[in-house]
């Protein structure tokens, strides 16, 4: 083990006690989940193992003033050479940059970590670090650890996928008469009289029951205007950036005391940088509800979202009404509305929204048949919410997204037999597999390229095994399809075709046997014949595991004008079979 950085926020003057550290043996045992098997008319779920183990705990007599004891351990399942070690109290960093008045946050902030590292770590070691902190103001506080191994490969050796990220936070209530410790973020701490914000407590503005019997709702113009306004916005647990939460659907309703009833509901999406802003009349009768809902054009969640705060407040003109969001389900929101705008632009073809929803267990996953969903859809994508930051993250939902852009706007996908249910770049498949999971591993590339960790690799086709078949192999298959679409910038490919092409073909291939009708294509290999409009008996011998030979083949893309047969067939060659 080798300490090279100890650093943070040394500035917290009266709140970072002191810091003592120690080391730990070998005790951890390799997880290695596979995820939930989902039924063969499906993708299977994609899990990875985990390359850190977090844990955290606090004790003390959470009263202001007193010392908090934070006690966090790391442990590595898998030796790794650099890992970057943090803690981080978002609300207590900000709360004391304003003389602990509030813990307000704005997008384009970032919030310095109280402690970082940069650690070795071995295989089945763990480091053990603890502070002490006072926090001065009663309140409500969130801490957060969390470990990255940056330069790590997402896909091990082995072929399995690991997550490179991991993070855990609890939230810890302040209070003169003791508080505690929550694992998530409670709304119910909150007392009446109280601001329902993250960090120092902030006595709530109250106007009283006073209402002005006078003046109807009806008459909206007779009342006196303002405003509430607000961003949107998240805090990354391995950056500590406050990132801005962009296209959330923001609804807002006005209840008159009076009258007893809601009036004048409007809503708006949240601007670039999460700004959104609702009238509020002043009247003292008046009061404002604001829901957020990660409601978009390309994702639905339900619940509608989760945050920091809610609003059910009496209007009062300039009030803040910031939404704070749980930073996995805000990152996904983002990063599938970026996807699916990547995709659209792509393959010229687009889906209704897909519905997300969130899992501690298990593996993420695909599902075009599940009859959940709030808002009509009957398909889903469920997320395990530790396979959403980092590499990992941005691949795996941009693979589940491809799965659901392959089922509703690229011509659906065949049934998968139940072997499908393990798979990985480097496992060799049934036909139907590689080619459902190799789409969705290039869709992944295709939409965030090197943000996924993948990009090299597959442009380099770095997980072809010589002498397999490789139309049996995801990765190849995905490198085959990278390479019609990718500019022509390698000796074997001379071409690049736009996505649209791609979909052309999907949507409208077919092929048959000697003695079976047209069916929908099913494997890479009915889809190299569609390319190239001809089913030639002698590459046949080269697809292997196939119940009978394709004789016939069918479709109706329009070819672009730098169709070539040999250049296609040069690509393929050269992915599936390194030739």
């Amino acid at each position: 083990m080798r300490r090279k950085l100890l650093t943070g926020v040394i500035g917290l003057v009266g709140v970072l006690v002191g810091c003592r550290d120690s080391a730990v043996g070998p005790e951890v045992d390799v997880q290695a989940a596979r995820g939930r098997q989902e039924p063969a008319v499906q993708p299977p779920g994609h899990a990875a193992v985990d390359r850190f183990a977090v844990s955290l705990d606090v004790q003390g007599s959470f009263r202001p003033g007193n010392p908090l004891n934070i006690t966090f351990s790391i442990a590595a399942n898998y030796n790794t050479p650099r890992a970057l070690v943090v803690l981080r109290m978002p609300e207590v960093v900000q709360a004391q940059s304003t003389s602990w008045a509030n813990a307000r946050m704005r997008p384009g902030m970032r919030i310095p970590p109280v402690l970082d590292a940069e650690e070795e770590l071995v295989a089945g070691g763990r480091i053990q670090r603890r502070a002490s902190i006072n926090i001065p103001r009663a309140g409500y506080y969130r801490i957060v650890v969390a470990a990255e191994a940056p330069d790590e490969s997402i896909v091990l050796s082995s072929g399995e996928y690991v997550q490179n990220a991991a993070y855990t936070e609890v939230w810890v209530l302040i209070d003169e008469n003791g508080g505690g410790v929550t694992s998530t973020y409670d709304p119910s701490v909150f007392a009446d009289s109280v601001v329902p914000l993250p960090g120092p407590r902030e006595a709530r503005r109250r106007k009283g029951d006073k209402v002005d019997a006078t003046v109807s709702m009806s008459t909206l113009s007779t009342l006196t205007p303002g405003m509430v306004t607000g961003y949107a916005m998240y805090h990354h647990p391995l950056t500590g950036e406050v990132l801005p939460v962009e296209g959330l659907t923001m609804q807002s309703w006005l209840y008159d005391s009076y009258e007893g009833q809601d009036y004048d509901a409007y809503s708006m999406y949240s601007g670039p940088d999460g700004y959104f802003e609702f009238y509020c009349p002043t009247e003292e009768r008046h009061q404002l509800n604001i829901e957020a809902q990660f409601r978009s054009s390309a994702i639905t969640k339900y619940p509608a979202a989760g945050s920091y705060q809610f609003w059910w407040w009496d209007c009062v003109d300039g009030a803040d009404a910031s939404f704070n969001f749980i930073p996995h389900e805000a990152h996904a929101f983002l990063t599938f509305n970026r996807v699916a705008l990547a995709s659209r632009s792509l393959f010229g073809a687009s889906r209704s929204a897909v519905n997300l929803r969130f899992s501690t267990s298990g593996s993420s996953y695909y599902s075009r048949s599940s009859a959940w969903g709030p808002w009509g859809d009957v398909d889903h994508i469920q997320m395990n919410t530790n396979s959403v930051f980092g590499a990992w993250g941005s691949f795996v939902q941009a693979h589940e997204y491809g799965h659901a852009a392959h089922h509703r706007a690229l011509g659906d996908f065949p049934s998968l037999p139940s072997s499908c249910e393990s798979h990985s770049f480097t496992s060799l498949e049934a036909p139907s597999c590689a080619f459902v999971e190799g789409f969705a591993d290039y869709h992944a590339v295709a939409t965030l390229g090197s943000e996924t960790g993948q990009l090299a690799n597959l442009e380099n086709n770095s997980y072809y095994v010589s002498g397999v078949d490789g139309s049996r192999l995801e990765h190849s298959v995905a490198a085959f399809l990278w390479d019609l679409t990718d500019p022509a910038n390698e000796p074997h490919d001379a071409i690049q075709y736009p996505g649209s092409y791609i979909t052309a073909i999907f949507k409208t291939c077919d092929v048959a046997g000697q003695s079976t009708g047209y069916f929908d294509r099913s494997s890479i290999e009915h889809v190299i014949y569609c390319l190239e409009r001809n089913v030639d008996v002698s590459v046949r011998p080269l697809f292997t595991g196939r119940l009978f030979n394709i004789v016939f083949q069918r479709e109706s893309a329009i070819e672009p004008p730098t169709w070539n047969l040999a250049a296609i067939r040069a690509l393929w060659r050269r992915n599936l079979y390194g030739l």
